[in-house]
Formats: structure tokens, sequence, C-alpha cells
């Protein structure tokens, strides 16, 4: 997922919270933290919330801003409780479904 002049956003299955290099992107803030993954720490600068571009129906909850992030990640898991969707994935890629549409 990407605009143009924008990083673009990985789906990642493990990812525990939405991550991303620049905080310019949040819409609100909350304390700075520090995330440890395989025994390496990252300095988190910032954690908050956004929405994605282009989309003011899925919001990024827990957003934690490290400068040393290569790769903006979203969590799939959190994605899918905060925005009470699913992700189905597919030899093309992925669709975010409204669980309504099943029904």
């Amino acid at each position: 997922m990407a605009l143009q002049g924008t990083r673009p956003r990985e789906l990642d299955t493990g990812a525990t919270s939405h991550m991303a290099s620049l905080d310019g992107i949040l819409v609100t803030r909350l304390p700075p933290s520090i995330t440890v993954d395989k025994g390496h720490s990252i300095p988190v600068v910032s954690c908050g919330t956004s929405i994605l571009p282009a989309s003011d129906t899925f919001h990024l909850n827990n957003v934690l801003i490290a400068a040393d992030i290569v790769c903006n990640l979203l969590s799939v898991c959190q994605f899918t409780h905060d925005n009470h969707c699913s992700i189905e994935f597919d030899t093309l890629g992925f669709f975010v479904k409204d669980p309504c549409w099943d029904a």
C-alpha cells in the first residue's frame, strides 16, 4: 500500500505493532517506548495513531516510530482487530474484507 511520494507499507503477519521510520504520519502520540526482538533493542522515538493515506476508514493504532526501521510494517493481527475486518491472501496479493460483506 503506498501513495505517490510516501514510503510503501508492508503487511507483516508476525509483527505485533505497526512500525514506521518517520513520525509525520501520526495523528496522536503516546509516550515513547522500546521494542525488543531476538535480543536486539531498537529505540522508539514516538508512538501514536495514524490512518492509511487515501483512506479515512482504516485506522492504525499504536504505531511505533523508530528511525532505524528500514521498512514500514502493518501488523495484520492489529490491523484486523482495530478495523474489524479480515485480510485474505492469494497469489495476486491480498484483499481487505469487511465481515458484513460475507453475510
